[in-house]
């Protein structure tokens, strides 16, 4: 664990390597948290249906939006935002928070079940953007865009099932 934390807190190694790692443990723990979300509501005799939007179709349009067009529309507005922090270096964890929060809201609007496992995402992504801003903002742009390409394929392979 240790090793997975030295290396989750380091820009040093390839980007791209960085980039998987983070979508692994964001998807993971984002996963595990729609779980528990999902069991809790059912062990409390909750609908979680009332809590989620409606099942989308899955069309080419639909794929090119989420797995393209959000991912780098969205790495922006991360990017944009970070970029209007004053040594963003020194308020990585707040940063990522805010972030989270924001994008977690965002997405819940289409269902309350979405905020959490959005928020963890978000929190990741952020994280490592301002984490590789010291490097570059290619590198930045790059670890941020990974999980999030990944975390919205997974999203529309689920979708489609």
């Amino acid at each position: 664990m240790q090793r997975l934390i030295a290396r989750l807190t380091s820009t040093t190694g390839s980007a791209w390597t960085y980039g998987l790692l983070m979508a692994v443990v964001a998807i993971s723990i984002s996963l595990a948290i729609e779980s528990l979300s999902t069991a809790i509501l059912h062990a409390l005799q909750i609908d979680p249906s009332r809590f989620v939007r409606a099942p989308l179709e899955v069309t080419p349009l639909r794929i090119l939006s989420a797995v393209l067009v959000a991912p780098v529309v969205e790495t922006f507005f991360i990017a944009w935002t970070t970029g209007l922090v004053k040594n963003p270096e020194q308020k990585m964890l707040k940063i990522a928070v805010v972030s989270a929060i924001v994008w977690g809201a965002l997405h819940a609007t289409r269902g309350l079940l979405e905020f959490l496992p959005t928020a963890w995402d978000f929190f990741c992504m952020t994280y490592a953007f301002v984490l590789w801003r010291r490097k570059s903002l290619k590198h930045a742009y790059i670890v941020a865009l990974i999980p999030h390409v990944l975390n919205n394929t997974l999203a529309i392979v689920l979708m489609s099932l």
